[in-house]
């Protein structure tokens, strides 16, 4: 009966003296993924210059009572907005080469007001609009120049003519003294043989 009660004071003993065991945690929960984010939609507003360009381009492409009809619609919207946009887009219009409605001194004095009007220099559109000016400008020195040597060609060319016409006039004249003193020459030799045969020999 002691043995058994010593083994059991041996084993509380035991027991005791061990140490502590460490208490069971539960693993960490996975991380848990957060859910995508939603994708950016980005959406690029046409700029200004974007719109009449591209307005310019499409103009350019119609023909006949279609070309017309869009300036018109221009034309109107104009007249009743003033607004910046309808002006460019007009003056654009009016430089189409090969539209009946075509007139680049209209599209530059719709584009004067960027030169000269001072409210205007902050607009967005005036750095567009006023390199469309000096094209124009540019474009009538060019065309002003062509039609100045082209004028110069012409008075030459007048001129080396009025000097051939007036050579020809001179050949014509003269022709006609010679022909003058001929026909004198050829009555004066028939007079002559006239009176050589009306006049009677001596015997």
């Amino acid at each position: 009966m002691r043995r058994i009660s010593f083994c059991i004071l041996l084993l509380l003993a035991g027991c005791l003296s061990s140490p502590p065991r460490q208490p069971v945690t539960a693993p960490p929960p996975a991380p848990v993924a957060s859910p995508p984010e939603p994708e950016k939609i980005v959406v690029q507003v046409p700029s200004n210059v974007d719109t009449l360009l591209q307005h310019a381009e499409l103009a350019a492409k119609l023909r006949g009572a279609e070309l017309v009809g869009e300036y018109e619609l221009v034309r109107q919207h104009f007249k009743a907005e003033q607004d910046e946009l309808s002006r460019n887009k007009l003056a654009l219009m009016l430089l189409i080469p090969y539209a009946s409605f075509y007139d680049q001194n209209a599209a530059a004095n719709l584009l004067l007001p960027y030169v000269q009007d001072k409210n205007l220099q902050g607009s967005t559109l005036r750095p567009f609009a006023l390199f469309v000016y000096n094209t124009i400008q540019d474009r009538r020195r060019s065309d002003d120049a062509l039609r100045s040597q082209l004028q110069k060609v012409l008075n030459e060319q007048r001129h080396a003519d009025d000097g051939l016409a007036q050579k020809l006039k001179d050949e014509h004249d003269r022709a006609e003294r010679l022909q003058k003193k001929l026909d004198a020459l050829l009555e004066l030799e028939r007079n002559l043989s006239d009176r050589d045969t009306n006049t009677p020999r001596k015997p």
